[in-house]
């Protein structure tokens, strides 16, 4: 199984082609310690530039998307308790008092990492060992991206929930949470559509 920097590498490079249509594969690659400085100097109350999440822009091309979003990038997770994998069902199923799903600790730092860096939206690549690559986002963000990419064809995962929910905890929130097959995701958002969310 690739370490966390040589997954954190492919998707760069994934996202690069992405972004400049096939023409470069180097305008974004991983931020110095994979966010870890920001985290580091966010606690001492300093603002750092270009540093947030897993990827940043290496070149002023790619800027536009981190502008916007907020990226991390995880890797494995397909063994182990229930409440240190990916398993969506854990969602519906947990034993009352334990963990809260690993999607769902994931989700929560992006999201106060996405708010600290003044970042519109977060999004989480993640891939299971052997398994395709996801996209984790959030709902609201999706639903609005329809009118604008068109029906999706895909196949995505939707897990929402309102404050106070049978069987979530009284300090889970209200969430709504899309997960769908970065390829195809990929395939369906042109950058055209991030660009245009932008100016809205």
């Amino acid at each position: 199984m690739p370490k966390g920097g040589d997954w954190e590498r492919e998707c760069a490079k994934q996202l690069s082609l992405w972004w400049t249509n096939g023409e470069r594969d180097d305008t974004i690659w991983r931020t110095s310690g994979s966010g870890s400085r920001f985290t580091t100097r966010r606690k001492q109350g300093i603002d750092t530039y270009n540093a947030a999440g897993d990827l940043c822009a290496t070149d002023p091309i790619a800027q536009p998307l981190f502008d916007f979003l907020l990226i991390e990038c995880k890797r494995g997770y397909a063994k182990g308790r229930p409440s240190e994998s990916i398993n969506v069902l854990y969602w519906l199923d947990r034993p009352p008092g334990t963990k809260a799903p690993l999607l769902y600790q994931w989700w929560e730092k992006a999201n106060q990492e996405r708010i600290a860096a003044k970042r519109s939206e977060a999004v989480i690549i993640f891939k299971r060992t052997g398994k395709r690559a996801c996209i984790m986002m959030d709902g609201d963000w999706y639903h609005n991206l329809l009118p604008m990419n068109g029906p999706y064809k895909g196949t995505v995962i939707d897990i929402q929930w309102d404050d106070g929910a049978p069987g979530m905890p009284e300090t889970w929130r209200h969430r709504h949470i899309v997960i769908a097959d970065l390829r195809f995701f990929l395939d369906w958002c042109p950058p055209e559509t991030i660009r245009q969310m932008q100016v809205i």
